[in-house]
């Protein structure tokens, strides 16, 4: 069982969505609609290497003095850090990697997102490889 904000947040807004689908008379979403990013897929190199920020607690003595919350919140500088520690494992956030590093100029980068011209591609596999978050994937095309 995950136990993060962004998991909570995730889940809520599945939760939500089915509501609103339930209320409308229509089908609910599938569980997972994309695929997981694995480990591996990720480029760590990109991102530096950050401690997790150590959850406060209050002490004993003040936790018997009524009904205060025992995990003390972050502070908006931890906040900041945390954030800075996301992967955005599988999602693409723009940064260009695919566009720069394609020798043969196969990837196009235009309104609508990243494309990949497959009349360009030779299969080399360097986009996918300097891709931060994982969220280029090469398949083999069937013919």
């Amino acid at each position: 069982m995950a136990r993060f904000v962004t998991e909570a947040v995730g889940m809520g807004k599945r939760a939500a969505l089915d509501i609103d689908r339930a209320w409308r008379g229509q089908a609910r979403t599938p569980a997972s609609t994309v695929p997981a990013t694995a480990a591996h897929e990720i480029a760590t190199w990109y991102h530096p290497q950050a401690r997790r920020a150590q959850q406060r607690r209050l002490p004993v003595a003040d936790r018997l003095t009524g009904n205060p919350e025992v995990q003390l919140p972050l502070s908006a500088s931890e906040l900041q850090a945390e954030a800075a520690r996301c992967f955005s494992c599988g999602s693409c956030t723009s940064c260009d990697n695919c566009f720069q590093y394609c020798p043969d100029l196969a990837v196009s980068h235009g309104p609508e997102g990243y494309a990949v011209l497959a009349d360009y591609c030779k299969g080399c596999g360097i986009c996918v490889r300097e891709c931060p978050t994982g969220s280029m994937l090469l398949q083999e095309e069937l013919r």
